[in-house]
């Protein structure tokens, strides 16, 4: 997708997400290297109770037919050709343990009206992934899940600060209880006063568009970030439905923030050919993370170039960019509320 079409599409558009670098780097929970799989493990899912059903002795998720691109009501319609268009939403937003019965996850993922008293109906699942290629392409709109896995959430929320949907809130998070703890899965280790430079590596593991776990491993830091710094931008291949959910430093495996806001991913492309009552599809853009991309494509302005080195006179278009809440003032919360967590080095 060429670059001057995103661009013109980031007037009109307001989903959030960003598809950045030369291609999408997402991929199943069962591709991810042997030593990421505690922490797909500990990284929840917010599904609500009509997603997550008990079907005799088994536990499966459960979309009601509902595949990606036909599901107008939450999200946009995806092109029949995406990557992940046969697979089932299950998934509101995503999060993780920070203790067996504890979880961190982003303020706005909570109902909008601040009653909390519905929580009871969500239900938070660890690990909540494909496990081999030939169980994705069996059933890709159901997912089969261990008992274990499944814990409610209490009505009672230990702390919900100021959500960050449409302004840079430096408090959007949440500190939930789990009705029953889940002692089988390792709580996530918290990377206290991460600082990185621009192009520091990142990875992000959670339910972007609501699917089963994907997980980014070669995300990088956006701008410079101190331990001072609340907020952080980052370069990761993330859309709706990551939010709450865990960045990491890919060295230590330690969370350093949550994803509580993307830039804009959605432009609209080609309905079904010939059917002129089909809907409009919605197609993932390509985003330049650096003003270079940008004049590599002939077909730009050389104005609107001008322009972006005027606003970006370092080179690197943050405008795309998502924004972390560093996991700091998460882990002072907790530690004001007496909940005990783990860090790393």
């Amino acid at each position: 997708m060429r670059v001057s079409i995103a661009f013109l599409a980031l007037l009109s558009l307001s989903a959030n997400a960003a598809i950045l670098g030369e291609k999408d780097d997402r991929i199943e929970m069962y591709e991810l290297p042997a030593e990421w799989m505690p922490m797909a493990q500990g990284t929840i899912s917010l599904s609500s109770t009509n997603e997550v059903v008990q079907v005799r002795n088994q536990w499966k998720t459960f979309t009601g037919g509902q595949k990606l691109s036909t599901n107008p009501e939450f999200r946009p319609l995806i092109h029949p050709k995406h990557r992940f268009a046969e697979q089932g939403q299950v998934s509101d937003c995503s999060g993780f343990l920070v203790s067996p019965d504890v979880m961190v996850t982003a303020s706005h993922c909570l109902p909008e009206n601040g009653d909390h008293s519905k929580l009871n109906y969500v239900l938070a699942v660890a690990g909540l992934g494909y496990a081999s290629e030939a169980s994705m392409k069996a059933s890709p709109l159901m997912i089969d899940l261990a008992e274990e896995n499944i814990s409610k959430i209490e009505t009672k929320v230990l702390y919900a600060g100021t959500p960050s949907v449409n302004s840079a809130s430096d408090s959007d998070f949440a500190i939930l209880k789990l009705k029953k703890p889940i002692f089988h899965v390792k709580p996530l280790a918290l990377k206290l006063a991460f600082a990185g430079d621009y192009k520091t590596p990142l990875a992000i593991l959670g339910h972007g568009m609501g699917l089963a776990l994907k997980a980014d491993l070669h995300g990088e830091v956006a701008q410079v970030t101190a331990p001072e710094h609340k907020l952080m931008l980052a370069f990761l291949d993330a859309s709706n439905g990551n939010s709450g959910g865990p960045v990491f430093d890919p060295t230590t495996k330690g969370v350093v923030g949550i994803l509580v806001t993307g830039g804009k991913d959605w432009i609209e492309c080609d309905p079904i050919a010939g059917l002129e009552s089909a809907p409009q599809y919605f197609c993932e853009a390509f985003r330049p993370t650096t003003v270079e991309q940008l004049e590599a494509d002939k077909n730009v302005p050389r104005k609107l170039i001008k322009s972006f080195w005027q606003k970006y006179p370092s080179g690197v278009v943050t405008a795309w960019a998502n924004r972390v809440l560093r996991v700091d003032q998460i882990a002072q919360k907790l530690t004001e509320l007496g909940i005990p967590y783990s860090t790393s080095k």
